[in-house]
């Protein structure tokens, strides 16, 4: 496609490749009672099977421009009877009014920290449970500028895949379903977590482990290279270091931030009504590998009810 502009080439080529990877799934399913079939051209994809339900898994970076093509181009051209985003419905509300939707995952909080610098992570750790429970708030709540907008520059905006999601599902008519914890359990849960740690355990171990964190500070100094790190994360390695680095340092906080948003998704999956039988499930890429084993937990006997739905 010599002819074409750098951009058009760009989209042209996402919409082939995630043609290649999955158009097979949604056309002959998955076989077995319950499969995990991880794509073979596409980190970012995976598709859960089940006889009566099919699933397109797709993990983004939520500040990923990338990201939101690729979700937008995936549900343009497969036509799930249903989408399933990363959200609360409060959360959901707030996007649609273009309020500000804070990254509640394990990337978005590592970010924070690192934006924090050494000292600011020190001083932030030397203030206790109360003051860590303060910060913890203020973590999930600020800093990724309003749904819809720009965030930093070279970044989409927070939940522009979200956006991306509920506009083509919009355009073809189908539902979105709301498919996360609520905002209020999370940070509760995030805040007990932090009770399980105590402060010279997690002084120590930021002083021994602290390679993700230094890695997002010196990513953060400008921002072509902030926009490198973003789409780094897209791999499943990276994220597994991601996720690996808050369950060292708070592991109360990643049970709740990922094990248990894991689970309560693929239960919503599991759980959506008979006539939803393909559906489009956009997730943070630090959720795929916990969901699929989830998948192959709760399906594996599962049959969904003969009553079609409303």
């Amino acid at each position: 496609l010599p002819s074409l502009p750098r951009s058009m080439m760009h989209r042209v080529c996402l919409a082939r490749r995630v043609l290649a990877s999955s158009a097979r799934f949604f056309s002959n399913g998955v076989a077995g009672a319950a499969s995990v079939e991880r794509s073979p051209t596409n980190e970012t994809m995976t598709y859960l099977g089940h006889p009566d339900r099919n699933v397109l898994l797709i993990g983004t970076a939520h500040v990923s421009k990338r990201s939101a093509d690729e979700v937008r181009k995936a549900i343009e051209n497969f036509k799930p009877d249903c989408v399933m985003i990363e959200l609360c419905q409060g959360r959901v509300n707030k996007l649609r009014q273009q309020q500000h939707v804070p990254d509640i995952s394990v990337e978005g909080v590592m970010r924070s920290l690192a934006s924090r610098g050494p000292e600011g992570i020190m001083q932030m750790l030397s203030k206790g449970p109360m003051g860590l429970a303060g910060e913890m708030q203020a973590l999930m709540g600020g800093g990724q500028g309003q749904g819809g907008g720009q965030s930093q520059a070279g970044l989409g905006a927070m939940g522009s895949e979200f956006i991306a999601a509920i506009e083509a599902a919009e355009s073809l008519r189908i539902p979105v379903i709301p498919g996360d914890v609520p905002q209020e359990e999370i940070l509760k849960g995030c805040v007990n977590g932090l009770f399980e740690v105590s402060l010279p355990t997690l002084l120590s171990k930021l002083a021994s482990g602290g390679d993700m964190l230094k890695e997002m500070m010196q990513s953060m100094q400008s921002p072509t290279s902030m926009e490198q790190h973003v789409e780094s994360m897209k791999t499943r390695k990276r994220a597994e270091q991601a996720s690996n680095s808050m369950k060292e340092f708070l592991p109360g906080v990643h049970r709740v931030l990922v094990a248990g948003r894991d689970e309560h998704m693929v239960t919503v999956l599991r759980d959506l009504p008979a006539h939803h039988k393909t559906v489009v499930a956009v997730v943070g890429m630090g959720h795929m590998a916990g969901m699929e084993e989830e998948w192959k937990l709760k399906m594996a006997n599962h049959r969904l009810p003969s009553n079609p739905g409303p």
